[in-house]
């Protein structure tokens, strides 16, 4: 009998392979992906590596989260500053619960995001009725 999937982030080995130390990926949604090392030292430091930086996402706001993605976009992909303040604005108002953890924005509140951001205007938060659903004929 198969053993139940385990839900979220996790890694299993180091397994030892010809040529090498192996680990097993798993994402939050069950999706597997392996690498491999040469050594078991560098397979171990990868997997205390992830570990670690599951651990700092999982305590990480959204508003946190999204600072991150900014500085990333200025510092180390050289984006045009209009263009870095354009896109975190569009993700800032996207993302309007700025207080939630990052680790809780999944596949059941995404839809929420969505219907929410749908029905709001350019900038000034009032419903733009060119989104809104079209209303039935009485």
């Amino acid at each position: 009998m198969a053993r139940p999937k385990q839900a979220g982030k996790r890694v299993l080995g180091p397994y030892e392979y010809p040529g090498g130390w192996r680990l097993v990926f798993f994402n939050a949604d069950g999706k597997r992906s392996s690498r491999a090392f040469a050594t078991e030292t560098e397979a171990l430091k990868a997997l205390r590596q992830a570990e670690a930086e599951w651990e700092t996402v999982r305590g990480k706001t959204l508003d946190e989260a999204l600072d991150d993605y900014e500085a990333y976009r200025r510092d180390d992909k050289g984006n045009k500053s209009v263009s870095v303040k354009e896109t975190s604005r569009r993700l800032r108002r996207f993302f309007h619960d700025h207080h939630r953890l990052l680790a809780q924005v999944d596949a059941t509140r995404a839809p929420g995001y969505y219907q929410r951001f749908s029905t709001l205007a350019k900038k000034n938060g009032q419903p733009d009725l060119r989104r809104l659903p079209p209303q039935r004929a009485r």
